[in-house]
């Protein structure tokens, strides 16, 4: 069941959780789309200041299931492998669910003073690949997910070799470290 992830791509928190995220998932459920890219709010009757309330996520297969903001979180954890066992712990702690949501809303709002703010959005590697049509990127998630386990496998092998090899080089996305992106 493939997921479309509406992200702040300017905030350097964000960028990283999609960035974990990519690497948890390995393509096999999600896809990403930074709220800055305005066609992609238009295909899904988002409007821009819906976004300001959190990070979106969207049931492909079912586009009028969604959730927003903790509950999105709540639903990424969900879907990840042993995410219900941690969601579970997390929902019946006494307070701990209402204290994360209150969390959320503060880093939401304070998310750049705390964490900085990118010049320009993190593309995820299905949108840096050129997948810039909001249907293309639709169909391209879908098919990333559902169908193309091959070439993930290859690009994530891909990556652990870059990473290994320390010829290559890591990139933050945020810069280097004390950069003042």
């Amino acid at each position: 069941m493939p997921y479309m992830v509406i992200y702040d791509g300017l905030c350097n928190l964000c960028a990283t959780g999609v960035q974990l995220l990519e690497q948890l998932d390995r393509g096999q459920q999600f896809c990403y789309a930074p709220m800055q890219d305005t066609s992609t709010l238009a295909q899904w009757g988002i409007p821009p200041e819906q976004v300001e309330l959190g990070m979106i996520l969207i049931d492909l297969e079912h586009p009028e299931r969604r959730w927003q903001g903790s509950a999105a979180i709540e639903q990424i954890a969900a879907l990840l492998p042993s995410g219900e066992v941690w969601l579970a712990l997390y929902r019946n702690f006494p307070g701990l669910k209402v204290l994360g949501d209150r969390g959320y809303e503060q880093i939401r709002d304070h998310r750049y003073e705390w964490f900085g703010r990118r010049n320009t959005p993190y593309l995820c590697a299905l949108l840096a690949a050129g997948h810039r049509d909001p249907q293309q990127k639709v169909n391209a998630c879908a098919l990333q997910v559902l169908h193309d386990h091959r070439r993930c496998a290859f690009l994530s092998a891909l990556w652990v070799y870059l990473r290994l090899d320390s010829r290559f080089a890591f990139e933050f996305p945020w810069g280097e470290l004390g950069s003042s992106c």
